[in-house]
């Protein structure tokens, strides 16, 4: 699953809030609520954050194993 505590971490470290990036980026409360989640977002708003910070998709966002998909592995067999 991806994850974007790095996102809010530099957001952070820039002394900046959601509403900051909102505004660079043209993407909606309901696109921040969705990344603060770590639900799926387009790479189309990934691209559009990573424009505006100036930075790679991995200063804002990191793949890490999902707890679920575990279960079901040890579930199926």
């Amino acid at each position: 699953m991806v994850v974007y505590n790095r996102l809010f971490e530099e957001l952070f470290r820039r002394h900046m809030y959601k509403v900051d990036l909102e505004k660079m980026t043209g993407i909606s409360g309901a696109i921040m609520a969705r990344l603060a989640k770590n639900e799926n977002v387009t790479v189309a708003t990934l691209n559009k954050i990573c424009l505006a910070l100036d930075c790679q998709l991995s200063d804002i966002a990191e793949v890490v194993p999902d707890p679920q998909d575990a279960l079901a592995k040890d579930d199926s067999g």
